[in-house]
């Protein structure tokens, strides 16, 4: 079963990132500080959809109430980026990641290593899915833009952070495509971004969030390449 797409996003950045980013992932860079860049094709397993994502609220709440130091939405990108290499990544090892040993007397740890046991598994599915229906854990669409931004930001760091901890710390590490995906989530873990305002701020929003997507599934894809079922229509 192939799936055909192209995938156009908007980044706003400064001259100097505009560049980097550039000469980096071969964007076509247009003027006013914008880039546009493509995707590709991929080929996957339909497995179906199954649980559902946990809400941002619940794993924040839940994080929080345990000191948690990393926010949801880094929490969703160490998960990817752990899974990016290594889909048995087990549930065990991505909660000690974030929450270190969990003693079932601590009744708020138990509640919090649940519900990374679900998003783990919620993930997992996703990232095998052939509907290309990979979800990001961000912030409601009602919250500020600035909030909604930065976690976009918090996952691409979370998603060099699992995927470091798969032995992965160099983009000549990957594959020319995903090392340039990796290279680009540095970027973003490591700068600060301000959107525009109204309509046109929202758009860049949604069109990064498109571009983290799409690039964690172009990533598992070129890692774990899942192989057609004979005769799967």
């Amino acid at each position: 079963m192939s799936c055909n797409f192209t995938l156009w996003g908007i980044v706003q950045a400064g001259e100097n990132d505009l560049a980097r980013m550039s000469s980096l992932l071969n964007f076509h860079t247009l003027s006013l500080g914008v880039v546009i860049f493509i995707t590709r094709n991929v080929n996957r397993i339909d497995i179906g959809e199954i649980l559902q994502l946990p809400a941002y609220v619940e794993i924040e709440e839940s994080l929080n109430r345990v000191d948690g130091v990393h926010p949801p939405s880094e929490v969703h990108g160490i998960l990817c980026g752990l899974l990016a290499k290594d889909v048995a990544a087990s549930e065990l090892r991505f909660v000690r990641l974030i929450l270190g040993e969990v003693s079932v007397a601590d009744v708020l740890a138990v509640e919090a290593r649940d519900q990374l046991i679900a998003l783990h598994a919620f993930t997992r599915a996703q990232l095998q899915d052939a509907s290309l229906g990979l979800e990001l854990l961000v912030p409601d669409d009602a919250d500020p833009l600035d909030e909604r931004i930065s976690a976009a930001c918090d996952w691409a760091r979370g998603w060099v952070y699992g995927l470091a901890e798969q032995g992965i710390t160099r983009a000549n590490q990957l594959p020319d495509d995903s090392a340039e995906f990796l290279v680009d989530c540095m970027t973003l873990a490591n700068g600060e971004y301000e959107a525009a305002e109204g309509e046109e701020g929202e758009t860049i929003y949604m069109e990064l969030l498109e571009y983290l997507r799409m690039g964690a599934l172009m990533v598992q894809e070129e890692l774990q390449p899942l192989q057609e079922v004979p005769g799967l229509h």
